[in-house]
C-alpha cells in the first residue's frame, strides 16, 4: 500500500511564512527513513512479476500466480541471478545520488544492452525461451527506471531531509510542551 503523503496546509502565522504539512499521514523518524530507502519493494515486485506471480486486487500484499497452468518465463536461478545484477541499480546508494535525465538515460541504455546480451548467453541455463527475452528485461528496465527516478535531480535526498526536518520539529514541539506547566 502506498503511504499517503498529501497534507493539510497549515494557517500560518503573523510572522511565519506559508507551508505545507507533509507529515499528515507520512510516518515520521527511522520507519520513514527506511520505507524511503528501502529497495526491498522494487526488488520484490521485479522477482514476483518473473516468477508469473501478481499482486492480489483484493490484498496487495498478497500474490498469485498469473496462470497456475503456465511455466514461469524464467526460473529461480535465473531470478535470483537478475536480482543480484539489479541490485547495482536498485540500492540505498543509488536512491541518495544526484542524476540528470541524461546520465538516468545514460545508465538504463546500458543496463538494458548488458542484461540483454547476459540473458541471451545465459537462456537455457535460466530456462527461458528466446521469444519471452524482451518481455523479462522490460520487466527489469520498469524496476531499475523506477529506482533511478527516485534520484533524479536528488528527490530522496531532498525526500530524506524534510523527513528529518519533519522528525527535528516534532521533537521540539513535544519537549516543549513537557516543560508546559
Amino acid at each position: 500500500m502506498i503511504p499517503k503523503i498529501w497534507g493539510k496546509k497549515k494557517e500560518p502565522k503573523d510572522d511565519e511564512p506559508e507551508e505545507l504539512d507533509i507529515s499528515m499521514g507520512l510516518p515520521i523518524g527511522k520507519e520513514a527513513l527506511e520505507q524511503v530507502l528501502s529497495p526491498e519493494p522494487i526488488l520484490r515486485a521485479v522477482s514476483y512479476t518473473l516468477l508469473g506471480l501478481q499482486p492480489n486486487p483484493l490484498d496487495p500484499d498478497k500474490w498469485t500466480f498469473f496462470d497456475k497452468d503456465r511455466k514461469p518465463p524464467i526460473n529461480e536461478k535465473g531470478v535470483s541471478w537478475i536480482l543480484m545484477y539489479l541490485r547495482n541499480y536498485v540500492n540505498q546508494n543509488v536512491f541518495l545520488s544526484v542524476y540528470d535525465k541524461n546520465q538516468i538515460e545514460y545508465k538504463l541504455r546500458n543496463l538494458h544492452m548488458e542484461l540483454s546480451f547476459e540473458l541471451y548467453q545465459r537462456h537455457k541455463e535460466f530456462d527461458v525461451e528466446i521469444q519471452q527475452l524482451d518481455s523479462i528485461v522490460t520487466i527489469i528496465m520498469q524496476g531499475a527506471q523506477s529506482a533511478l527516478l527516485r534520484a533524479l535531480d536528488g528527490r530522496t535526498l531532498d525526500m530524506v531531509a524534510k523527513v528529518f526536518q519533519i522528525s527535528q520539529k516534532m521533537g521540539m514541539e513535544k519537549r516543549r510542551g513537557d516543560m508546559d506547566w
